[in-house]
């Protein structure tokens, strides 16, 4: 992990969060070994493609301190591990309906002490609690995505859904019940997989 990168594209992030940040690759190796969680070639880039790539929403946006947060399709803590470490006021819960991926991240954010994570396994439709955010990358395609989570939007007049996405989606946003605002990852991150992600804020029309 390059940490002159993460304090150039970071400066505002204290020593504690630097550590933390730093535990989760050797923290997920452990348990990709036992669960083949991310694939061997993926894993060789896994700062970038899974930690920076989390972390592309702080240069966009920040969450308030206080409020909540859900990751549904979180799989093993993604966005959602990296962004509760950045913020530790906030509450994050991570959604998943595959047992064995949340218990890794359960785990991890036990080992870092993330006391600001829990988890919620089961369908994200299932779930009856309220959020002032939903966070997802690229679980669904935007028009399911949205029909699955937005009922857990805690004020239906201000939707704050924002998802990471690649690859061709205009005609998927089409089909969304909400408005959309693309933010190019690559305005923030020079390094040439986020030629193409995106980070999607979806909204009320």
């Amino acid at each position: 992990m390059d940490f002159a990168r993460i304090e150039e594209y970071f400066p505002e992030a204290n020593g504690q969060t630097i550590d933390k940040l730093s535990r989760l690759e050797k923290l997920y190796a452990t348990w990709n070994a036992q669960i083949n969680l991310i694939s061997r070639n993926d894993f060789e880039h896994f700062w970038e493609r899974h930690v920076l790539y989390s972390l592309a929403l702080v240069p966009i946006f920040q969450f308030q301190d206080g409020s909540r947060v859900i990751d549904v399709g979180t799989g093993g803590g993604f966005p959602g591990i990296p962004l509760s470490i950045f913020f530790p006021k906030v509450e994050f819960v991570l959604n998943d309906s595959i047992g064995k991926k949340l218990k890794v991240a359960e785990d991890v954010a036990n080992q870092l002490g993330l006391d600001n994570v829990k988890t919620a396994w089961g369908r994200s439709e299932d779930i009856d609690e309220t959020f002032d955010y939903v966070t997802g990358r690229g679980v669904k395609s935007i028009p399911e995505f949205c029909k699955f989570s937005k009922h857990l939007l805690r004020d239906k007049k201000h939707v704050a859904i924002w998802y990471w996405k690649g690859g061709e989606f205009m005609e998927e946003l089409t089909q969304s019940p909400f408005k959309s605002t693309i933010y190019n990852i690559s305005d923030h991150f020079s390094e040439p997989f986020f030629e193409t992600k995106k980070i999607i804020k979806l909204y009320n029309k």
